[in-house]
């Protein structure tokens, strides 16, 4: 499983279209209760197939709408839904998390926003994040996303694949979460309890390293 990275599109894949995928792809799975979802091949989560990037129409692999933005960072609406990426992720200093299990801790900070017994805790996280943008800013000079995507856009191939980028992650706003957790559902309900959060990331990331099993997304 690769993590993600800090990225843009370059030559061909610069102004190729990020699609959603078809309802029809066998990879998707409808719960009684739920619309088809489809696991995101990065972080884990399930989401809608809404929700959804798959880089064309054939694709049998996916991802959710945080994990995609890595790969077209700075871009304003890279997957075409009409939500301005751009201005609503930040870049952050957070080499102690990997940026998969960053983008699980945001679905999780939009499921437990919306609890009252757990949204002090929540906003105290989200607040934590927030703060780590101050070391982006202060240590590469920006905490906005389209800087850093006009500043790769000026490295040569070979400058493009040396650069370090390890410790930077994309912080996504609140708004945004709770606007993505608002068409998600209560699909990852699990996630509401902060008490939780460690051994739900570590049972994804089972899940993503040893394969499904008999388990379908729900």
């Amino acid at each position: 499983m690769k993590d993600l990275f800090l990225s843009i599109r370059r030559g061909p894949s610069a102004v190729a279209a990020m699609r959603r995928p078809k309802a029809s792809n066998p990879e998707a799975s409808a719960s009684s209760t739920g619309p088809l979802t489809v696991r995101c091949e990065s972080c884990g989560i399930a989401v809608p197939t809404a929700l959804a990037i798959s880089a064309d129409a054939e694709s049998k692999k996916h991802q959710c709408e945080l994990c995609a933005s890595y790969s077209t960072a700075g871009e304003k609406d890279s997957s075409n839904r009409g939500r301005d990426m751009a201005t609503q992720s930040l870049v952050a200093v957070v080499p102690e998390i990997c940026a998969t299990d960053m983008n699980l801790l945001h679905w999780a900070l939009a499921v437990a926003l919306e609890d009252p017994s757990e949204r002090e805790r929540a906003m105290q996280v989200s607040q934590r994040l927030q703060a780590r943008m101050y070391d982006a800013k202060h240590g590469y000079g920006s905490m906005r996303a389209p800087a850093y995507r006009e500043a790769m856009g000026f490295l040569s191939d070979g400058e493009y694949a040396m650069r370090d980028v390890t410790e930077l992650r994309l912080v996504f706003s609140p708004a945004l979460m709770q606007k993505l957790q608002a068409e998600v559902g209560q699909s990852h309900g699990e996630f509401m309890n902060c008490d939780r959060w460690t051994e739900l990331t570590q049972s994804t990331r089972r899940l993503m390293v040893d394969g499904p099993g008999d388990a379908e997304p729900k």
